[in-house]
């Protein structure tokens, strides 16, 4: 529910936009612009940050109003350059779940700990500026906050990017890369990986093909 409101509100913008400096291409009313949005949103490529026991799948979101022109082409340029800062914010909001967060281990930050699960990951920007990330889900009594170790705003021509490796046989890196500019965050520790959880893994696994078969 909430990112369809965060895709309404991408849609309301250009729609402001639109009807503000510039008029909606010829022959297209406002539903036409949602579903064209709605369409932006699903292109997204996405990707996936794998290590032993953890897996994150995101959505490489682009860093820039100037990329938005490009994916969405030419005809919406106008509307999208009338309001250039709206859509930014609007981008920076869409980073709030990125992600979803899959362990099969224990992670531990602090002394904040996060059960073997599935979760939604987030990037909090504030000002251009990548602030933390936070983890987030029904199991949890709160979202758990991570701050980056160095604040650099996010460049305007580069995708997300997100990286990790295990150090040390239990502590995860994970590093956000824009292009050439990466954002560290503290080290995570690690648990050992739920012997249940691959059993499980495996029989649904199993299940599906059988079920192909």
């Amino acid at each position: 529910m909430k990112a369809q409101w965060k895709l309404a509100a991408f849609a309301v913008v250009l729609i402001v936009s639109a009807g503000a400096s510039a008029q909606v291409p010829p022959g297209l009313d406002p539903g036409a612009v949602r579903e064209m949005i709605r369409k932006f949103m699903e292109a997204l490529p996405s990707a996936e940050m794998k290590v032993e026991g953890v897996e994150l799948k995101y959505k490489e979101v682009p860093g820039s109003t100037k990329q938005v022109i490009e994916q969405l082409g030419e005809k919406w340029a106008e509307a999208v350059r009338a309001a250039p800062k709206a859509v930014e914010n609007t981008l920076h909001s869409l980073l709030e779940e990125v992600g979803t967060l899959k362990t099969r281990r224990e992670i531990t930050y602090k002394k904040k700990k996060l059960p073997p699960g599935e979760y939604t990951f987030g990037i909090f920007v504030e000002e251009g500026v990548p602030r933390y990330i936070g983890i987030s889900g029904k199991d949890l009594d709160g979202a758990i906050r991570i701050k980056f170790k160095s604040r650099k705003r996010l460049p305007k021509s580069q995708t997300l990017k997100i990286k990790g490796k295990i150090k040390k046989k239990d502590r995860l890196e994970i590093t956000l890369a824009y292009g050439p500019r990466l954002l560290k965050l503290p080290a995570l520790r690690l648990g050992e990986i739920q012997a249940e959880e691959e059993k499980k893994d495996e029989a649904e696994k199993a299940t599906g093909e059988e079920e192909d078969g």
